[in-house]
């Protein structure tokens, strides 16, 4: 029997939207000291704000956002997302 270990680092960022690929569902994140973060938004990741639940479409360049992200691999995903 061959078992597979999944290890899951789950990661919190925050910073500005600098860039967003709506057909490619990643975004661009400038955190501080200068230090950017490429985020997959996936299809189940949630989308909070002050009136709710948002959708990709809703994320804007130059939003504050807190981002909580599951590392798979080299791929940052987003989970969560709070519209700050």
């Amino acid at each position: 029997m061959i078992r597979a270990l999944l290890v899951l680092s789950i990661v919190v960022l925050t910073g500005r939207i600098v860039s967003i690929d709506y057909l490619r569902e990643k975004m661009l994140l400038a955190e501080s000291r200068n230090r950017t973060a490429t985020v997959y938004v996936l299809p189940s990741t949630n989308i909070v704000g002050k009136n709710g639940y948002h959708t990709i479409a809703d994320l804007k360049k130059g939003a504050h956002v807190e981002i909580y992200t599951s590392v798979r691999g080299t791929r940052t995903n987003a989970e969560i997302i709070k519209l700050l």
